[in-house]
């Protein structure tokens, strides 16, 4: 599973840099890209409780999984890029961040 978080951050990373400094707005595009791989990793959080939780805090997750993907599909509907980046970038990236460990992550490389 961590093969598949880091590659749908990297996806997100790679579309959150040319936003912010290429000034390349294809969030949108690169979104509904990734929906399909978006869709697939959420379903982990709402399929069972694999991580043994605490029934309430397996709630409380399964809660903001279905947040992050109702922003995802509000964003898509209104056409937001703005909502969409917010929704990548920040509430998708706290899910990802389950199954990452952060010090086998590089350093992104900005500007290339």
């Amino acid at each position: 599973m961590e093969e598949k978080a880091i590659g749908l951050l990297n996806k997100i990373q790679d579309t959150c840099i040319k936003y912010h400094y290429g000034r390349i707005d294809t969030i949108l595009k690169d979104a509904q890209n990734m929906s399909n791989d978006i869709r697939d990793f959420c379903s982990t959080f709402l399929q069972e409780n694999v991580f043994g939780m605490e029934e309430e805090d397996y709630q409380l997750l399964q809660t903001y999984t279905l947040q992050v993907l109702e922003d995802f599909v509000g964003a898509t509907q209104h056409q937001d890029t703005v909502w969409m980046l917010d929704t990548l970038d920040a509430g998708l990236r706290e899910l990802l961040m389950v199954f990452i460990d952060e010090k086998d992550m590089e350093e992104p490389v900005y500007g290339e």
